[in-house]
C-alpha cells in the first residue's frame, strides 16, 4: 500500500515533504490527499502538517522553491514547486470559534495528535509519509473502510466550532458514496441553522460540488439544503420527503456534468413536485412561472456568475415554455418550438432540458413536475430526442444573425432604419423558424413582397416604396 500511495502521490509533492523531514521536522502528508489516494481516487490538492513553524517552514525552503505566507496566523504557507501549490501547516490546537467559521486564535505544538484531532472528519485526519506509510491515530481507516463519515470526536463540538463542516460532511458523502455515522448526523441536523452563518460562495462551492457527483444523495442531504433554501424546500411536507426518499438518484449520473444544468434540475424537482389528487388537502401545484421565480431568487442567494445566471434563467425559461401535447404532436409546431428555444435561449441552455427531461423520465416520477403529469414527460422527452435530431442537422438559422436578409438590403427596398427595422427582421426570422419559407435571399424577399400588410401589422416601420 505504502508503495502504491507513492506511485499516486507528484514527485513535487514528495519533494517538499522530504526536505522538511530532512531539515530534522516531523512532517506528514494529512487529509484528502490521503484519503483520496488509499481510495484509488485522483489526488489535486496536497497538505503538509508538521512541527515546523511558519518562517521556518519559509527559510527551508527559501532556496529550491517560492513560499507565501497565505496563512500565516493559522500556521499556513503555501509552498510552490513548479507551479504545483503545497499546503505546509504548523501542527496547532484551535482556540474558540466566535464566529463560527475560523478560530479566534491558534496554538502552534510539537504533538501531532493535537493537531488531528483539530479535523473535521476522521476520514480527513489520516496521515502518511513514504518511509513510514499510513499512521492511523483517530480510526479513520476504519471509517473509509466501512464506507462512513465520521466527525472527529464530538461532532456537537466540532460542527460549532465552523459550520461549513455540516455541508462538507454532506458533500463527503455524496461525493464518495459513504454513508454519515449517525451522532454525526444527528449533530448535523440539530446544527444545521449554524449554516446561515457560512459564506454564500462557500455554500455555493459545497453544494455545487455535491451536485456534480454521480450519485446525488438528496434523502440524506434534503434537512440541510432546506436551511439553505427555505423559500425553495421550506414547509413541513412529509409526502415530499417520502416521496423524494422514493426515486431512484442513481440517474442523476446521467445528467451532463454541468453545475447549472444539475442545479436547475435541482429546482424543478424540488419546486415541482406534484402530488396524486387528495394526498394533501387543498394543494396546488406550482406553475413553471413560480418555479422560475423561486428559482432565481436562489441563484442570486448563490452568488452565481453573471454568465452562470444568464445559463441557470435560460434553461428554465425553457422549461417553463414547454407547450401542451397538442403542439408536441404536430412535427412543424415541435421543429419551431425547438428552434425558437434555441433562438432565444442558445443551444446548449435548450439540450440541457432534453437532458433534465431524460432524467425525470427515467426516475419513474409517479406524480406530477409542475402542471406536467408523468406520463407526458416520459412522451416529452422521446418526442423532442427525435425532433432534435431533425434541427440539429437542418440549416435553418440559429439567431437573427444567421438570416439571409439583413437590415441593409430592407433598407435599399425602401424601409426606413430605426428601431422598427429590427422587430420586422425578427418577424421574418421567425417566419423561417417556422418553416414559412426558406431562408435564402430570393425567398425571403418574394415572402415579404406576398405578406407586407401582414408583416408591418404591430410594427411603427415605414415603407416608403
Amino acid at each position: 500500500m505504502n508503495s502504491t500511495i507513492k506511485k499516486v502521490f507528484d514527485d513535487r509533492a514528495l519533494a517538499v515533504l522530504q526536505t522538511i523531514n530532512q531539515a530534522g521536522f516531523e512532517a506528514w502528508f494529512v487529509g484528502g490527499c490521503v484519503r483520496d489516494a488509499l481510495l484509488d481516487r485522483p489526488v489535486h490538492d496536497y497538505d503538509v502538517t508538521t512541527a515546523a513553524r511558519p518562517e521556518e517552514v519559509m527559510q527551508i525552503c527559501e532556496n529550491r522553491w517560492h513560499s507565501i505566507p497565505t496563512g500565516i496566523q493559522h500556521g499556513t504557507v503555501t509552498v510552490v514547486n513548479d507551479e504545483l501549490p503545497i499546503e505546509v501547516t504548523t501542527f496547532r490546537s484551535d482556540g474558540t470559534y466566535s464566529d463560527g467559521r475560523r478560530p479566534d486564535d491558534v496554538s502552534f505544538s510539537d504533538n501531532l495528535m493535537a493537531d488531528l484531532e483539530r479535523r473535521d472528519f476522521t476520514i480527513n485526519a489520516l496521515v502518511w509519509r513514504p518511509d513510514i506509510g499510513v499512521r492511523d491515530i483517530l480510526q479513520g481507516r476504519t471509517d473509509l473502510t466501512s464506507g462512513i463519515v465520521r466527525a472527529v470526536g464530538d461532532p456537537w463540538t466540532r460542527f460549532k466550532e465552523d459550520g461549513l463542516r455540516i455541508l462538507r460532511g454532506i458533500r463527503f458523502s455524496v461525493e464518495l458514496d459513504f454513508g454519515i455515522e449517525a451522532e454525526t448526523y444527528n449533530a448535523m441536523l440539530e446544527l444545521a441553522p449554524l449554516i446561515r452563518n457560512v459564506s454564500a460562495e462557500r455554500v455555493t462551492d459545497e453544494f455545487g460540488r455535491a451536485l456534480l457527483a454521480d450519485v446525488f444523495l438528496l434523502p440524506v442531504g434534503l434537512p440541510i439544503w432546506r436551511v439553505i433554501f427555505p423559500d425553495l424546500l421550506g414547509g413541513d411536507q412529509p409526502h415530499r420527503d417520502a416521496f423524494l426518499a422514493s426515486l431512484d438518484w442513481l440517474h442523476w449520473k446521467e445528467l451532463y456534468p454541468d453545475f447549472t444544468c444539475r442545479l436547475a434540475a435541482f429546482v424543478i424537482v424540488m419546486q415541482g413536485l406534484g402530488y396524486p389528487e387528495g394526498e394533501l388537502e387543498g394543494w396546488i401545484p406550482p406553475t413553471p412561472q413560480q418555479i422560475v421565480s423561486a428559482a432565481l431568487h436562489m441563484a442570486d442567494r448563490l452568488r452565481l456568475s453573471r454568465q452562470q445566471q444568464k445559463q441557470f434563467a435560460g434553461i428554465l425559461s425553457v422549461f417553463q415554455n414547454i407547450p401542451e401535447p397538442d403542439v408536441m404532436a404536430d412535427d412543424v409546431k415541435a421543429r419551431y418550438w425547438l428552434r425558437r428555444q434555441i433562438a432565444d435561449y442558445g443551444q446548449e441552455s435548450t439540450l440541457f432540458v432534453l437532458g433534465i427531461l431524460r432524467f425525470l423520465a427515467r426516475i419513474s416520477l409517479p406524480q406530477n413536475i409542475g402542471n406536467f403529469s408523468a406520463q407526458y414527460i416520459n412522451l416529452l422527452y422521446r418526442r423532442l430526442s427525435t425532433v432534435s435530431l431533425s434541427v440539429l442537422a437542418d440549416s435553418a438559422p440559429r439567431s437573427l444573425k444567421h438570416l439571409a436578409v439583413g437590415g441593409d438590403d430592407l433598407i435599399e427596398r425602401g424601409f426606413v432604419p430605426g428601431p422598427a427595422l429590427g422587430n420586422f427582421l425578427n418577424k421574418l426570422f421567425d417566419a423561417v423558424l417556422a418553416e414559412k419559407v426558406s431562408n435564402n435571399y430570393k425567398d425571403l424577399m418574394a415572402y415579404i413582397d406576398d405578406n407586407l400588410e401582414e408583416l408591418l401589422q404591430d410594427t411603427d416601420l415605414l415603407h416608403l416604396n
